[in-house]
C-alpha cells in the first residue's frame, strides 16, 4: 500500500502493472495483508495460482453467487429472479442452494421487498417454466469450474443425459473435442462431491429436465458430433455457409487441426492446415466429398 506503479492498457482495456517505482518510496508504504480466511464465512482460503478461493460449501457469499449464476440468462434464464431478491432469500435462510429455488412457494416470495401479488406469481411461473430448459442450460447453470456455456453445449451433445455425464471418467472426457485435461478434472471433481450429488438429486426430484432435447433436423449421423476444420475456398460456398451447414447437422467447426479433428474441408488455395491434416491422417474432403457427406 502506498507504492507508485507504472500501468498500461492490456488488451486495450485491462490495467496491467508494468513495474513498481521503488525510487519513489518514502518508507511509509505498508505491506498488503494477504487474507487467510474468507471474509464472509471465516473458513480458510486456498491459493490457486493468482486466486484465493473459499471452498466452504456452506458459505453464504458463494451460495448467493451460485444461485445468481444458476438463474442468469445464459443458464436457466429465470426471469425476474435477480441478485437483490436472491440475497434476501439467502439471508433469511429461505434457500441455501439453487435446488431450493424449486421449493419456493408464493408465501415465501410475496412478503419480500418490491414483491407484490402479480410479480410473485410471474416469478413462480418463470421458475416452473425453467424446469424444461435444455440439458446444456442446466450443465452451464451448475457452475462447474472451467465450464462455460459453449463447453456445456459440447457436453450435452456428447452425453445426452446428465447421468451419463456424471458417470464419465477423466479419460472419457478428454477424448471429446474441445474438452481438455483441466476441464475434464473439474467435471469429475464436481460430480464426485457428495454435497453436489445431493443438490442434483433435489433438482431431479423437483422435475428439472436432465436430458438433451434433440432437434429432429440434426440427424445426419455422419456429421453429428464430428469436428471439422476448413481451409481454402470452396466454389459456390462462403466459409460462413459451410460452417452453418455443419452446425445445422450437429457438427462442430474449429480453426485449428489436431488429433481430434475428424474432417478437413480443403478448397482451392489451401494453407498449412492441409499438410498438417495429412500428417495426422485426418480425412480430407474436397467439394464433392463435402457435398456427398451432407447429402447422403
Amino acid at each position: 500500500e502506498g507504492d507508485h506503479v507504472v500501468i498500461r492498457k492490456a488488451g486495450e482495456i485491462i490495467p496491467q502493472v508494468v513495474k513498481v517505482l521503488r525510487e519513489e518510496r518514502t518508507g511509509d508504504e505498508k505491506e498488503f495483508p494477504v487474507p487467510t480466511v474468507c471474509p464472509v464465512c471465516k473458513e480458510s482460503v486456498i491459493k490457486e495460482k493468482v486466486y484465493l478461493r473459499c471452498y466452504n460449501p456452506q458459505c453464504t457469499a458463494q451460495a448467493k453467487r451460485r444461485i445468481i449464476y444458476f438463474a442468469s440468462r445464459n443458464a436457466m434464464d429465470i426471469e425476474g429472479f435477480g441478485p437483490a431478491l436472491i440475497a434476501q432469500l439467502v439471508d433469511k435462510k429461505v434457500i441455501k442452494n439453487y435446488a431450493d429455488i424449486y421449493s419456493l412457494k408464493f408465501d415465501d416470495l410475496e412478503p419480500l421487498e418490491r414483491m407484490g401479488e402479480k410479480s410473485t406469481q410471474n416469478l413462480i411461473d418463470a421458475i416452473e417454466e425453467s424446469k424444461s430448459r435444455d440439458l446444456h442450460c442446466l450443465i452451464c447453470a451448475l457452475g462447474i469450474q472451467n465450464i462455460g456455456s459453449h463447453a456445456a453445449e459440447v457436453l450435452s451433445k456428447q452425453f445426452g443425459t446428465l447421468d451419463k455425464l456424471m458417470n464419465a471418467s477423466v479419460e472419457e472426457l478428454e477424448e471429446i473435442f474441445e474438452i481438455g485435461n483441466i476441464m475434464a478434472k473439474s467435471i469429475v471433481d464436481f460430480f464426485s462431491n457428495s454435497h453436489t450429488q445431493g443438490i442434483i438429486n433435489k433438482l431431479k426430484a423437483a422435475g428439472v429436465n436432465v436430458n438433451a432435447i434433440h432437434n429432429e433436423t440434426n440427424t445426419a449421423t455422419d456429421i453429428a458430433g464430428k469436428s471439422f476444420v476448413i481451409t481454402g475456398t470452396l466454389n459456390g460456398y462462403t466459409r460462413k455457409e459451410i460452417e452453418d451447414i455443419i452446425k445445422s447437422l450437429g457438427g462442430r467447426v474449429s480453426s485449428t487441426i489436431s488429433g481430434k479433428t475428424d474432417f478437413l474441408i480443403a478448397g482451392e488455395s489451401p494453407g498449412s492446415k492441409l499438410e498438417k491434416a495429412e500428417k495426422l491422417n485426418t480425412t480430407i474432403l474436397n467439394k464433392d466429398g463435402f457435398e456427398n457427406l451432407i447429402n447422403p
